[in-house]
């Protein structure tokens, strides 16, 4: 549909509404530009139902095990599973849809929320001859810019907090530069004392970031399962484990339980919500996290311990407890996620590797729907702020403006470059989250046609994000940060990572703006 897009050769009977395009690709594509849906990407599946889809097709992977077929949505969960409530409702109205799984040999099989049992589908395709080579994008190079830009942002993560990784070159180089300061620090700090990184912003990276390498480790709760994020995991930074039981996580938040635990949990665990009398669902979920052991089971209110002894389910008896603790604890907590991720997309060796990976270090992957990754909202939400600790949202955008409002998906004259995509929630997670930054990653300049420009400019028809919520801005120059500044603090902060050639065009606009004194 591309290639008819391009020559214009739609047939009449047929329109392609897209809400994400490949960036720059379709400047010129008067279909494209047309039946641009614009909406960011939570609400993408309501907006899909709403225009009255009947048909949702997807390729899928597949897996039997124990005589069971089970699909994976492997990698896209992301808009599907918002999707299949809404359609689900409007079969119960009487509307018809019809869902297709198309099985590719190639797909990556990811447990947990992508996983759907075999009815979940209409039809399913599996038919060799429609099968071609899953697309596998390599990555781009990086230029010295790009490094300058990933080494600052580096600096701004938190041991022990959550990150989130844009598409594109400026994450690649993140990633780099986070191997580089937990594998060869020494040379990590050098490089930032090269490029000056604190000059403009001093303090900034002890209050907010960290200087040494990880040792807790980083969650991920990203859009996009980059396949750097497999070069993070397999050195160890990308190895914080989340749990989705909010018991479990408010004692993790506070200190008082980790990946490994003692009996002093069971006394934590009712001024947490569990209990004091554990009932089945609480006990199912606290075996599964592996406080109990798995051989342990409930019934009429009493758990029942490997040797056959029944004790009573009551964390306020502390007879009970005892008991508990000698025969049914556990010794550390299991089940745990050190990733959540909307979409995956990367070079076939990505897709080899996942494919490849032992199913017990799969498992720690899980491809959730973007409702979920991409904002607070629902009746987890609590569940998902305590996850999603000192958070750092990366993100490239194309241009920022001197008032700190950023411009990543549409051109002056409206044309539509790719799409707003997650970039407005991630944002608005980091001013919502306690600890949260957003960091927003740009080149100071782009060069067309032998003409280089500004990407920081006065001032821009559209806005991604609005001044409002202005927060980190990092060029190959520096870092500014505008969280909680005034207008001409922003713009100061602004020049100083602005390429000097147009710092005095800049300068003067905002001075004849009156944002800056004479």
């Amino acid at each position: 549909y591309l290639a008819a897009m391009r020559a214009g050769d739609v047939p009449p009977n047929a329109r392609v509404i897209e809400f994400y395009l490949e960036p720059g690709a379709s400047l010129d594509v008067a279909h494209a530009q047309q039946h641009y849906l614009g909406a960011n990407y939570p609400p993408g599946a309501r907006d899909i139902a709403a225009r009255g889809v009947n048909c949702v097709a997807q390729g899928v992977a597949r897996r039997t095990a124990g005589g069971e077929t089970r699909y994976s949505l492997g990698s896209n969960p992301d808009v599907t599973l918002d999707l299949l409530p809404n359609l689900d409702a409007a079969r119960r109205a009487g509307r018809e849809i019809v869902t297709i799984a198309a099985v590719h040999p190639q797909m990556p099989y990811l447990f947990g929320s992508a996983e759907l049992a075999a009815d979940a589908f209409d039809a399913v395709l599996d038919d060799p001859r429609g099968v071609t080579t899953l697309f596998g994008p390599p990555n781009a190079p990086l230029s010295s810019v790009d490094h300058a830009i990933g080494l600052h942002a580096s600096a701004l993560a938190r041991d022990g907090g959550t990150l989130q990784i844009g598409i594109g070159e400026l994450g690649d180089a993140l990633c780099y530069a986070l191997l580089l300061r937990h594998q060869q620090n020494g040379a990590w700090a050098q490089a930032l004392r090269d490029l000056g990184t604190e000059r403009n912003v001093p303090g900034l990276l002890d209050a907010e970031g960290g200087r040494e390498p990880f040792r807790d480790g980083l969650f991920a709760s990203t859009e996009m399962f980059v396949d750097q994020m497999l070069d993070l995991y397999r050195a160890g930074i990308l190895r914080r484990r989340v749990y989705d039981s909010l018991p479990l996580s408010r004692l993790i938040a506070s200190g008082q339980a980790g990946d490994r635990f003692d009996a002093r949990i069971l006394g934590d665990l009712p001024h947490v919500g569990a209990g004091p009398r554990l009932d089945a669902a609480q006990f199912a979920e606290l075996r599964h996290f592996g406080v109990f052991r798995q051989d342990c089971e409930w019934r009429d209110g009493r758990i029942r311990s490997p040797e056959g002894e029944w004790i009573e389910a009551d964390l306020a008896d502390p007879s009970a407890v005892a008991a508990l603790a000698a025969s049914c604890l556990g010794r550390e907590l299991r089940n745990g996620h050190v990733l959540h991720a909307g979409f995956f997309l990367g070079p076939r060796g990505f897709y080899a590797a996942l494919r490849d990976m032992p199913e017990r270090e799969l498992r720690q992957f899980d491809m959730r729907g973007v409702g979920w990754i991409n904002q607070l909202y629902g009746p987890e939400g609590h569940l998902r702020v305590l996850q999603r600790r000192d958070a750092r949202f990366v993100n490239s955008t194309m241009m920022v403006t001197l008032l700190g409002a950023a411009v990543s998906d549409t051109l002056e004259d409206g044309r539509v470059v790719s799409g707003v995509g997650g970039q407005y929630n991630f944002v608005a997670m980091a001013h919502a989250l306690p600890g949260a930054r957003s960091v927003l990653c740009l080149r100071a300049t782009r060069t067309k046609a032998g003409e280089t420009r500004s990407n920081l400019v006065w001032s821009h028809g559209s806005a991604t994000i609005p001044r409002h919520l202005r927060d980190v801005v990092v060029t190959e120059y520096g870092i500014a940060d505008l969280r909680g500044r005034t207008d001409g603090e922003c713009v100061a902060a602004l020049l100083n990572v602005a390429d000097s050639r147009f710092q005095p065009g800049l300068l003067d606009q905002a001075r004849a703006a009156r944002k800056l004194p004479a």
